[in-house]
């Protein structure tokens, strides 16, 4: 279930959904990896990996929408669709030592084949109570089949001028095409899926050129310390074809220099790169497509690709004597040209359209750490602590209706664990985690919005009588910001037996209850574009479960 408010200048829309879904998939997988290395010289590598995952889904839906004047619509329907996904890739690779000391040659190749369609069958009763918008039922068939390919080869020649200075030299060649083809049919009087829709069918295709050449120097300064500097000439050609019609493909080169850099030292790196980012082909269609009176999205051929900026830093240090372990990465994402959405929004029927712009800069910041100690033993107990940290940052442009500003979305989470165990006998841990999300706007008189989520949970496991394990484990949840109607607290409880038995305890007879108290619901609150939505999401609640599990094992001596 879904609870949104999004204020406008004249009227605050309130709208409501409820979703059961349903969702039955397999996976199969297979992969492989060959190895040969004849001498000390060549080393060649084979790895390739397939997956077919069929899946059927169904969904039911209802929903209603008001503003402050009133009802607007309300609705109900559902879907059902038979999915497939299919994947094949592999990785090849030549390696041969040159016989000037510290030369060497790489041959990479590469190849990636995916394809996935759906048939999908929408049925919609709408019911309109504004005069504007008339009520409707809409039966509809999608015949959905999409491609995305990819190949590569590169070749890398290594030469090491002195001890301390090395080069690289790389030049590499991709070719990727994706396709993406859909036909939309309405039900007919007779009974059948034969109205096309022109307006909501679509033939994409994208075809994509790269080459490069990447000169890359090293230089180690010390033991602990080695400095990487190099520039990536890059060449993408990029055709974009929307229909059969040939006058409206867009065809356009991009020459781009990135600098590279890279610094390693003894616990940390720092890492720039930068890349040129296309927009979505979908994004860029030059028509406006109607997929209900109350929602429509246009296209805009003109968007031009992104240029991203990336930073990143880490470092990690482990002291064996103290028993310390301490870990922190961070990134910064800088983006020029960024693509934004532009939202029109009818507040007297709730209609929205929805368009493309290019629009100032992005950007995008996280940071993550770790600090662990495990205290000396005392007699048979063993104590540990452990603080994990992780936060993120997002600042973008945005439009709704004739409001233009940025909207800046902050994320900090810290989690506090402590562990006892005694005599490897017994363990208990048990945390605190505070979650907290901030959104605000800058450029409109937009309200911030601040979200905290309180998480508390314990674990324990108890390896007595002889041969005879219990777990427990207790989660409590409170959110004192979630919207009327939603719990604001849940008591997650699940226990288990396992009993070891046969030769070695290769046997294991394992009951289970998971979410005994039956409140087994996560509630989510998310921010943006002057809008506020709580979701509720129950994926699975108490059950009961028994398995047996029976290890082998083979040994193999001369």
């Amino acid at each position: 279930k879904t609870v949104g408010m999004q204020t406008l200048t004249k009227t605050i829309i309130n709208s409501e959904s409820t979703n059961i879904s349903r969702r039955d998939e397999n996976k199969h997988a297979i992969n492989g990896l060959i190895e040969w290395v004849p001498d000390t010289v060549i080393r060649v590598r084979y790895d390739p990996h397939m997956d077919f995952v069929p899946q059927y889904n169904t969904t039911v839906t209802t929903g209603n929408s008001a503003n402050t004047q009133g009802k607007l619509a309300k609705s109900s329907g559902n879907t059902s669709s038979k999915v497939f996904n299919n994947t094949f890739s592999h990785n090849f690779s030549y390696y041969r030592r040159l016989k000037r000391p510290g030369d060497s040659f790489t041959l990479n190749h590469t190849l990636s084949l995916s394809k996935n369609g759906s048939d999908d069958f929408n049925y919609s009763d709408v019911t309109s109570y504004v005069t504007s918008i008339k009520s409707y039922v809409q039966d509809r068939y999608g015949d959905n089949d999409r491609a995305n390919n990819s190949g590569g080869i590169s070749e890398t020649y290594n030469r090491q001028f002195t001890k301390k200075l090395n080069g690289e030299f790389l030049v590499n060649t991709r070719y990727m095409t994706a396709s993406d083809q859909g036909f939309v049919y309405d039900r007919s009087p007779s009974g059948l899926y034969d109205l096309l829709s022109l307006n909501l069918s679509k033939n994409l295709d994208r075809n994509t050129f790269t080459q490069n050449i990447r000169p890359l120097l090293s230089y180690q300064f010390t033991d602990k310390l080695t400095i990487r500097i190099g520039l990536d000439g890059e060449l993408q050609y990029v055709i974009n074809k929307f229909s059969d019609d040939k006058s409206l493909d867009v065809s356009k080169r991009y020459y781009s220099f990135f600098p590279i850099f890279r610094l390693n030292a003894r616990n940390f790196s720092i890492d720039y790169s930068e890349r040129l980012q296309q927009p979505q082909i979908d994004q860029m269609v030059p028509i406006e497509r109607k997929y209900s009176d109350f929602y429509r999205t246009i296209g805009n051929p003109g968007l031009i690709p992104s240029k991203v900026h990336a930073l990143s830093v880490n470092f990690s240090k482990y002291d064996y004597n103290h028993q310390l372990n301490m870990s922190f990465y961070s990134g910064f994402n800088f983006t020029e040209n960024n693509v934004v959405q532009k939202t029109t929004k009818d507040g007297t029927t709730g209609a929205q359209t929805q368009s493309y712009v290019n629009q100032g800069s992005g950007t995008n910041a996280y940071f993550g750490g770790n600090l662990g100690k495990q205290f000396k033993k005392t007699k048979k107990w063993q104590i540990g602590i452990s603080t994990n940290f992780n936060g993120n940052y997002n600042h973008r442009a945005f439009f709704l209706n004739a409001d233009e500003g940025t909207q800046s979305n902050y994320s900090v989470n810290v989690i506090q664990n402590i562990n006892f165990n005694y005599n490897s006998m017994l363990s208990f841990n048990t945390n605190y985690a505070l979650n907290s999300a901030f959104t605000n706007y800058s450029g409109v008189n937009y309200a911030a919005i601040t979200t905290l989520k309180h998480t508390v949970g314990t674990d324990v496991s108890l390896r007595w009588p002889a041969r005879i394990i219990f777990d427990a484990r207790y989660g409590y949840s409170f959110n004192p910001q979630v919207a009327v109607g939603f719990p604001k607290s849940s008591n997650i409880v699940n226990l288990a037996v396992t009993l070891l038995m046969l030769k070695k305890d290769r046997g294991q007879l394992k009951i289970s209850v998971y979410d005994l108290l039956d409140q087994n619901v996560a509630v989510t609150r998310y921010a943006g574009n002057n809008s506020v939505s709580t979701t509720e999401q129950q994926i699975l609640k108490r059950y009961f479960l028994i398995n047996y599990q029976y290890k082998l094992s083979v040994y193999k001596s001369k």
